[in-house]
């Protein structure tokens, strides 16, 4: 009863949903098929078995069975007091993700006598099955108490509970405490510790009424849900930030008004509408999106904004997915394959019609069909004024290919008359040249001829004296700083030479009858010491004879350079003297 109750409200807030969602989508013709959605009570629904996290429950109550075992002994031995457990009336509270646990309990027969039970502790602390028994008494919490048993609801030992409890005068029939919903194990059973308190087993001579239990609760009817929910839904869609809690800059280029996902057998369909983003002075547009690596289907709607549809599909409901996008601003790439998140707001969807669902589909279509009958179109007139371009640039191309040929001949020809002309002038000047070259050595020759006298025989040309004082003075040697003769190294005087060069001289003009000994040492350095051979300077005015002259030097013991500076100096004075004769 509940269940209907609950989806007729549910039917009905769709329906006024939707058709606060289709006037926000600005199609005014869907208002008569929202209306016609009231009476078809929102057909285009499923109802379908979902899995659910048992550890992440939403608010609520929910219906589980529980368990009583032995605290101490054989694991899975039942407990004295699971038959008091109520095990199907027991409830999981689940609020503000926090989980507690309501138990009921009912009296026991135990030894032919009735009991109630008095008491239950619970604890909460971090020991686990393996040390339990580690627990301490001090480390029971107490438990609160829901609903108790009536007074008249009572056993023969209820003097016995009051005693322990003072404040207390009827038993305890519902009992709360909190459990850690981490400790739900991978069977989806939590397990506690308790302690309680039976009356019954406290007035035994024994005096047990305080005993161990553990109370486990089996949470496996609550691994899957059942949901009705629609299969055609507007869905509330933002662009978020790959890694971070915020949107992603390309937020604001989807429509979200018109975001779509239509449940087709078990495929879900996403319909996403792209548009225009403006951005500072630019405007760009999203023109890829990937899906968890898979590209979407494009159709471009056109229209003032530029829409796209993108379309992919998946066997899961997304909440949130990873994506890519591709976002070009003025003509140009301006992001590639940056990373983003779509997340889907569930908790707003607007539930549609298949007819709402169709009218929508037939609009995209015929959106799509005027941009392509636009684009060709279009792509006709690019292709009109790019022949026009091009036969101009032919045109262009031609009349410039003329004009350079042109130009080329004229420059060809004009560098031909300059090299001919060239050509032509460096002849003249060699022409020129070797005319005055051969005029100047006929003029050189004619100066050179040796003269000759009136009876063409040749004049003796008078000789210019020699002048030694000039020739002295022009050959003077280095002087000093004070203006004294610089005293030079003399190189070393070659008397074996010299004597053997006026030796070859005495042969060539004296007769073999004449002939001397050479000395080898004018000063006495030889053997032959008593002759000495000198030739005299001959000139061409002077025929004189050679003349012998003998002396007899002696053996001064000078040395060979000595003797050689002596001999050019006699040699030098003996010239001069000869050139003053002369005179």
């Amino acid at each position: 009863m509940k269940n209907k109750t609950l989806l007729k409200v549910l039917s009905a807030s769709a329906i006024f949903t939707a058709i606060a969602a289709i006037e926000s989508y600005d199609h005014n013709a869907f208002a008569t098929e929202v209306a016609a959605t009231a009476t078809n009570n929102q057909s285009d629904v499923e109802t379908k078995t979902v899995p659910q996290d048992v550890k992440n429950l939403p608010d609520g109550t929910y219906d589980i069975k529980s368990e009583a075992f032995k605290f101490y002994g054989k694991d899975g031995d039942p407990s004295m007091a699971s038959a008091g457990l109520d095990k199907d009336n027991t409830k999981l509270i689940v609020k503000n993700g926090q989980y507690s646990v309501n138990v009921n309990f009912k009296p026991i027969d135990l030894f032919n006598q009735k009991g109630y039970l008095g008491d239950l502790k619970y604890y909460d602390g971090d020991k686990t099955h393996s040390n339990r028994y580690d627990i301490q008494d001090n480390e029971f919490k107490d438990t609160t108490i829901v609903e108790n048993y009536s007074e008249n609801e009572k056993d023969a030992f209820i003097d016995v509970y009051k005693k322990k409890f003072p404040g207390r005068t009827v038993y305890p029939k519902t009992l709360s405490y909190n459990v850690d919903k981490n400790k739900i194990d991978a069977n989806n059973k939590l397990e506690t510790y308790t302690q309680v308190f039976v009356p019954v087993m406290e007035a035994f001579p024994t005096g047990s009424g305080t005993q161990r239990m553990i109370l486990e609760y089996n949470l496996n009817s609550l691994t899957t849900k059942t949901i009705t929910e629609p299969k055609y839904n507007l869905v509330p869609l933002t662009m978020m930030d790959a890694t971070a809690n915020t949107k992603s800059m390309g937020d604001g280029a989807i429509d979200k008004s018109k975001t779509r996902v239509e449940k087709v057998g078990d495929t879900y369909h996403y319909y996403v509408t792209a548009k225009d983003l403006a951005f500072g002075p630019y405007v760009g547009e999203l023109t890829n999106l990937t899906v968890n690596g898979t590209t979407a289907t494009l159709t471009e709607l056109g229209g003032s904004n530029h829409e796209k549809l993108y379309h992919f599909t998946s066997k899961e409901k997304y909440d949130v997915v990873n994506v890519t996008v591709d976002v070009d601003a003025g003509g140009r790439p301006f992001h590639k394959n940056t990373p983003a998140r779509f997340a889907f707001d569930w908790a707003k969807a607007t539930p549609l019609t298949k007819t709402i669902v169709n009218q929508l589909q037939n609009e995209e279509k015929a959106k799509a069909n005027e941009k392509v009958a636009t684009d060709k179109k279009a792509k006709e007139e690019k292709a009109r004024i790019e022949a026009e371009k091009l036969a101009k640039e032919k045109a262009e191309k031609e009349r410039i290919e003329r004009e350079k040929l042109a130009k080329e001949k004229a420059e060809k020809e004009r560098i031909e008359r300059e090299k001919l002309a060239k050509e032509k002038a460096e002849k003249e000047r060699i022409e020129a040249e070797k005319l005055a070259k051969e005029k100047a050595e006929k003029e050189r020759l004619e100066r050179e001829k040796p003269p000759v006298t009136a009876k063409g025989e040749p004049a003796i040309e008078e000789k210019p004296e020699f002048d030694l004082d000039g020739f002295i003075s022009n050959h003077k040697g280095p002087i000093t700083v004070k203006g004294e003769a610089t005293i030079l190294e003399k190189p070393e005087f070659d008397l074996d030479g010299y004597l053997r060069e006026q030796k070859r001289l005495t042969e060539e003009t004296t007769t073999t009858s004449d002939k001397k000994p050479l000395i080898n040492d004018i000063f006495g350095q030889s053997e032959v010491k008593d002759t000495f051979v000198a030739t005299p300077v001959s000139t061409k005015e002077s025929n004189v004879t050679t003349v012998n002259v003998k002396k007899s030097l002696a053996n001064t013991g000078v040395n060979t350079a000595t003797t050689g500076f002596f001999g050019l100096v006699t040699l030098l004075s003996a010239f001069i003297l000869r050139r003053k004769t002369n005179k």
